[in-house]
């Protein structure tokens, strides 16, 4: 059979450490909460700027679709908007989609419109 050498970790402090696990009350801080943001001033790893951040006019005349004005990405863009936005944001964007019924659901916010009815651009918006 052989000699067997017994399985020793050193320094394993990272596996033995106390920790919180997310969204856990931890009553070490101060507001009891074990989440914490993250240092000011860190970014995520592969983090990108979004370039045109407080600048809509800039992101409007340089921003270009990639894809090709074709009937069959209008329907597949409908279809995702369908699945993933419409139980939100509703068909027209105005925040009253079939989850936001349901009471578990806060309206998400209009972005595209401001408090005159008119879109951060300038541009007027009817439904």
């Amino acid at each position: 059979m052989g000699v067997r050498i017994p399985y020793i970790e050193f320094l394993n402090g990272m596996a033995i450490q106390g920790k919180a696990k997310q969204q856990s009350l931890a009553p070490e801080f101060s507001d009891g909460v074990a989440t914490r943001l993250p240092t000011t001033g860190t970014v995520p790893r592969e983090y990108v700027a979004y370039p045109y951040a407080n600048n809509t006019t800039e992101a409007a005349t340089s921003l270009i679709n990639p894809l090709p004005l074709t009937m069959q990405n209008l329907q597949r863009g409908e279809e995702l908007f369908d699945i993933f936005c419409q139980p939100c944001h509703g068909y027209k964007g105005l925040g009253d989609g079939s989850a936001t019924g349901l009471g578990g659901c806060r309206r998400p916010i209009r972005w595209w419109r401001t408090k005159r009815g008119r879109s951060k651009t300038g541009i007027s918006i009817t439904s």
